[in-house]
């Protein structure tokens, strides 16, 4: 991708952002309302706030990748949805090793637990590098077709 952007990729990158700032709003207005209302949270402690910026900031990356908007070489590109791969990975080994040696609760009182909010934030990076993987290789197979 070139260092000088088109008008064109600051309008898709401006709508990434906004759609970003919209999807963070409504689920920190959702969760709050919940909270208030029901006295449900998300998942249990801190860790609602936290999974809801993660979710936030995976939902940017990956609709970056959908629509060729990612900054940065391929190379780098490969270097950084590599490594969040293999971090997803790793953390999902660590909370299965962790759920069979000291078991894990999905569930604490009236939200989901903090083990559960780990692994869904593993999920997460594992499914945006996945993303990032499938459109790389649809690329490279639609560059060797022409």
């Amino acid at each position: 991708m070139e260092k000088n952007l088109d008008e064109r990729q600051h309008l898709v990158r401006g709508k990434i952002f906004k759609h970003t700032v919209f999807i963070l709003g409504g689920l920190l207005l959702l969760e709050g309302l919940t909270e208030t209302f029901f006295g449900v949270t998300f998942f249990e402690g801190e860790w609602s706030n936290l999974v809801i910026v993660m979710a936030g900031i995976m939902f940017m990356g990956s609709e970056m990748v959908l629509r060729d908007a990612f900054p940065g070489s391929e190379k780098s590109r490969l270097a950084l949805f590599s490594l969040i791969g293999l971090t997803g990975i790793a953390a999902i080994i660590v909370g299965i090793v962790e759920f069979a040696a000291e078991g894990m609760t999905f569930v604490a009182e009236s939200s989901l637990s903090e083990d559960a909010a780990w692994l869904f934030e593993c999920v997460m990076l594992l499914s945006t590098s996945v993303i990032f993987f499938v459109k790389y290789l649809r690329n490279k197979n639609k560059k060797e077709e022409d």
